[in-house]
């Protein structure tokens, strides 16, 4: 593979290149483009196709035959949780990123774990504006078929999951927004390819969806929910906004969420130590929330 060819190879993985794109960038002829792709299809000849609905080259499948070191580094570090594990990653992905790539030969795709591989093709989708068919079983739900408008891939310390919105090909549900884990995935499979759209919408997201900063809830940690807070850094991560620190050490945060379970939870978790800063409307739903889930847990123990 040659230097240029493995520039192009490389950027595919950010987005579907036009000729001309690549032409001006590579400062050659988009005929000199054509020869320098259709070279490397000799040697591979399922990577890459110029798709001629979209006026641009693209993978041909979304798990191509390699995956760059870089990007490698660049698609998986959001899913490590320990911060000091994770400034190494990135470190190492910058060294990386500023050696020759004959010194780091490319990732085989083959060879990653079924996780792994699945992270890729929902990113490329994404990246190439690709509507997908996903095969998709839910907890305690039959497998089912779904087509999805791919948007954003999240992760969890422990699971990643793809936001994304129901295309009008479903037979319900069409428009609506929702995440689904990757462990639950089945075939995912490229529909077709949307020319002149962006589907990579950017922003934080969790299990529950995207983070919308309209959606937030004032909260106060005390005593050991503070410490643990402090301790882990997790006032650093993007759904919290540090507001004070009082003189006993408990801690005002405010909290962004895209669904209010994820405050019910964190609430139930951490009660008494977490209570909410407010009161408003939403509050009051919290709380019958909590209620309602510890009248159920009790009446299961008098059973």
């Amino acid at each position: 593979m040659t230097d240029r060819m493995k520039q192009i190879y490389e950027e595919l993985y950010s987005k579907v290149l036009a000729k001309e794109y690549l032409a001006t960038k590579h400062k050659v002829s988009t005929k000199t483009i054509e020869n320098t792709i259709n070279g490397y299809l000799k040697e591979t000849p399922e990577d890459i196709v110029y798709d001629t609905k979209i006026a641009a080259y693209r993978f041909k499948n979304l798990l191509p035959h390699y995956i760059p070191y870089k990007v490698f580094f660049i698609y998986f570090e959001s899913s490590i949780a320990n911060k000091i594990i994770k400034e190494d990653f990135v470190f190492i992905g910058k060294v990386l990123n500023i050696q020759l790539d004959s010194n780091f030969p490319m990732i085989e795709t083959a060879s990653l774990s079924p996780l792994a591989q699945k992270l890729i093709k929902c990113t490329i989708a994404i990246k190439h504006n690709a509507l997908l068919q996903i095969e998709y079983k839910g907890h305690k739900k039959d497998k089912q078929i779904k087509f999805v408008i791919p948007h954003k891939v999240t992760s969890t310390a422990y699971s990643y999951y793809l936001y994304g919105i129901y295309d009008k090909t479903n037979k319900e549900n069409i428009g609506e927004s929702r995440s689904f884990a990757l462990t639950g995935m089945g075939s995912i499979t490229p529909v077709k390819y949307v020319k002149d759209q962006k589907f990579d919408i950017g922003g934080v997201g969790n299990a529950y969806g995207m983070i919308d900063k309209e959606n937030y809830t004032m909260l106060k940690l005390e005593g050991n929910a503070a410490n643990f807070f402090k301790r882990e850094g997790l006032f650093q991560e993007d759904i919290y906004d540090f507001v004070t620190e009082e003189a006993d050490g408990s801690v005002i945060v405010k909290m962004y969420y895209s669904h209010l379970d994820e405050v019910v939870h964190l609430l139930q978790r951490w009660m008494p130590l977490i209570e909410i800063n407010d009161s408003s409307t939403v509050t009051k739903k919290i709380y019958e929330k909590i209620s309602e889930n510890y009248r159920k847990l009790i009446l299961k123990g008098k059973r």
